[in-house]
């Protein structure tokens, strides 16, 4: 799994107050709203452009931009500024390099995690946000497995990430301690997040036939269901207060999705978007 499933020309954004970011954007990059109100931004980026995550300031995003088509041939790390519209390279390597939706740019240390497989595997790498000229350095070393779809703890000093075999894994980025697993190998988990708090990590879970939103504690205990039912609910991540969770649900229809919020603990789920294609 490359990336979330989505395949546009132009990242799109809804904004809603105190659930989208700490503070209000400055967003003047924009083309006319779509019919549920969420604005499309003018990115001068071709390809398809995916995994927005806010950065600490909330007027940056950090996004994936595949030149040749949707989850096809290289990928870069881009940071669009929503204010000026002005968008810089981050990392070009001519490889895959793939960042997550949610925590993937730390607000403690301005480290950015994202994937590459610029070796034989994937593997996570950091790199710095501003002021650097490189591709990064390697954190992982996974060998025949892959590491992908990192988060970084708030403290900056945890990635939590999946692998190719549905087990979702936490490493210290300092390398003093042991790659842990914290969920068996028996389900098949993908793209973890953590809150803002560091107290839970939000992941999908696949079971029969279909994705749910689930929470655990750092240390993979108190697995806990957040949705249930058909249809796939992917793409997680808490709200800056940590009382929400955001995600995208296809309700059974594989080529449309809407996002939609739901409280931490569970409960009813309110939708948000309501367009066509998959948000």
């Amino acid at each position: 799994m490359k990336s979330s499933r989505i395949s546009l020309s132009a990242l799109t954004i809804i904004l809603l107050a105190g659930i989208s970011c700490s503070s209000t954007p400055d967003i003047t990059s924009y083309i006319p709203v779509r019919n549920d109100g969420a604005e499309i931004l003018n990115i001068p980026v071709n390809g398809s452009l995916q995994n927005p995550a806010w950065a600490p300031n909330s007027n940056e995003l950090l996004f994936t931009s595949f030149p040749d088509g949707y989850n096809s041939g290289n990928a870069n790390l881009n940071v669009f500024e929503t204010g000026s519209g002005k968008n810089r390279v981050l990392v070009s390597t001519k490889n895959p390099d793939i960042n997550m939706s949610g925590t993937s740019w730390n607000r403690k240390t301005d480290h950015i995690v994202y994937s590459s497989s610029r070796k034989s595997n994937n593997e996570i790498y950091t790199i710095y946000a501003y002021g650097r000229s490189n591709n990064g350095w390697q954190v992982t070393d996974c060998d025949a497995s892959s590491a992908l779809e990192p988060s970084l703890s708030p403290d900056g000093e945890w990635i939590v990430f999946s692998g190719e075999d549905g087990v979702i894994s936490k490493y210290k980025i300092d390398d003093s301690q042991p790659c842990r697993t914290l969920t068996p190998a028996a389900d098949n988990c993908r793209q973890p997040n953590w809150s803002p708090a560091g107290d839970l990590i939000v992941y999908q879970k696949f079971s029969e036939g279909s994705w749910n939103i689930w929470t655990m504690g750092p240390d993979g205990g108190n697995r806990q269901p957040v949705t249930s039912g058909s249809g796939n609910k992917t793409c997680a991540t808490f709200s800056p207060n940590g009382k929400w969770i955001v995600y995208s649900d296809d309700e059974g229809t594989p080529d449309s999705a809407n996002l939609y919020i739901i409280k931490a603990d569970g409960g009813t789920p309110v939708q948000l978007t309501d367009d066509e294609g998959f948000d």
